[in-house]
This record gives structure tokens, C-alpha cells and sequence, in this order.
């Protein structure tokens, strides 16, 4: 996971002032590490790439200037939410976050400590740490296999979102409850609001991630 990116080495100054402006605009912004990847390519074991670790200020730069450089790629798991009669369960992040008013399902980029034996990095547990802390919902009240659909990907640019579907019994009204209780419970939570996806016109086209929309477009369209 070594190496330099040289998107941040050749726009070092611009990204210092940019990121000084969005810490301004948002003071609880964070500074903090994650892993980018380099041309992935799908195996049949997963997908493949050099990974390198890049601060957040590079990142958001790169994102907010609209992603000039193609090389790398943001690939992160994704936690779908599925309720008993089959609705998608997806959520609004809150005005502190860098994503703030954007819906999608929980997610959250790769850092270095999803790396394992080998420094294989595990997107699916990272998608259930964010599950639990965005939602406050656990893994085991999912069912196992009984979604019958398979992990899949979904690309919108230079972001891969890696989906896994957790099944639960319970029926949208009742997760919605739930995970708003624990909404409530925090101190400052990632989330504003919770979205049902019913349908595709539930979609609210403006506001969720391209590659969110791909997603409920594979699960209910």
C-alpha cells in the first residue's frame, strides 16, 4: 500500500487551500487516511489493483474538482438495506458530513486497517462497520442467504461501489424505527434522515450518488 499519488504531489499548494476553505465552511471535517486504487481489474477472486493511502484533504480536492485525474478509483463496499416486503433502505448524510444532503446506502472508503493477511483489503467489512454506525443495525439480524442475489458492483466514474444485500425480516416501517432511534441516541450522527425506496420513482434523482441510483436501478428496476 506504499507508494505516491501524483495527483496530491503536483497540486499540493491548490489542495492545501482548498481544504483550508472547506474546513472553514465545515469545522467538523476531518483529516484523516484512506486507500485509493490504481486501474482495478475484476478476477474472479475479487477485484485487483496496486492500492495506495491518500490523505482526505487530496481526496476531497479530486472529488470536489470533479476527478481530473482517472487513474486512481474510489472503491469501497456498500450495505444494502433490504426489508421484509423487499424496499431498499437508504440515507441522507447530515449537513456535518463531506456529503452532506447526498443519498446513499452505508458506505465508507477503504482504510488501511480493512487490510488483512497479504494486504488484501476486505470492502464487506467495511461496508458492516458503517452499517452499524450509521444505522445501529447488526449483521447477524440479517438473514443469511435468503436474498438469493449476489454480490455485485456498481460503477459511476471514479467511484466502485461493492454491494452485499442484507435481508432483514423485519418490514421497512419497523427498520425505519429502528434506525431512527439510534439516530436519536447520538450524539452527532452521520445521517439526517432515512429514505424507503419502493420503486424507482421513490428515487429522488437530484440528490443520490449516480452510483447509488445503479444500484437501486439493479434491485428494483
Amino acid at each position: 500500500m506504499e507508494g505516491v499519488w501524483p495527483f496530491a504531489e503536483d497540486n499540493r499548494e491548490r489542495i492545501g487551500t482548498h481544504w483550508a476553505q472547506a474546513v472553514k465552511t465545515n469545522p467538523a471535517l476531518w483529516d484523516g487516511k484512506l486507500v485509493l486504487a490504481e486501474q482495478p481489474v475484476l478476477e474472479e477472486t475479487g477485484l485487483r489493483a496496486n492500492c495506495i493511502e491518500v490523505s482526505y484533504a487530496s481526496y476531497l480536492a479530486w472529488r470536489d474538482w470533479g476527478y481530473p485525474e482517472k487513474t486512481f478509483f474510489n472503491v469501497f463496499g456498500s450495505a444494502i438495506i433490504r426489508s421484509a416486503e423487499g424496499y431498499l433502505i437508504f440515507g441522507k448524510m447530515a449537513d456535518h458530513t463531506a456529503g452532506a444532503g447526498l443519498i446513499y446506502p452505508p458506505a465508507g472508503s477503504l482504510e488501511r486497517s480493512d487490510a488483512g493477511e497479504g494486504g488484501r483489503l476486505d470492502v464487506f467489512s467495511s461496508a458492516v462497520r458503517e452499517l452499524a454506525e450509521e444505522t445501529g443495525l447488526e449483521v447477524d439480524a440479517a438473514v443469511p442467504g435468503s436474498s438469493g442475489l449476489a454480490d455485485f458492483a456498481s460503477r459511476a466514474g471514479q467511484l466502485i461501489s461493492v454491494c452485499r444485500v442484507f435481508q432483514f425480516e423485519r418490514s421497512a416501517a419497523a427498520l425505519v424505527e429502528e434506525i431512527s432511534a439510534f439516530m436519536a441516541a447520538q450524539e452527532r450522527c452521520e445521517l439526517s434522515d432515512v429514505v424507503v425506496l419502493r420503486t424507482m420513482a421513490d428515487v429522488d434523482q437530484g440528490k443520490t450518488e449516480p452510483y447509488a441510483i445503479g444500484i437501486a436501478r439493479h434491485l428494483l428496476g
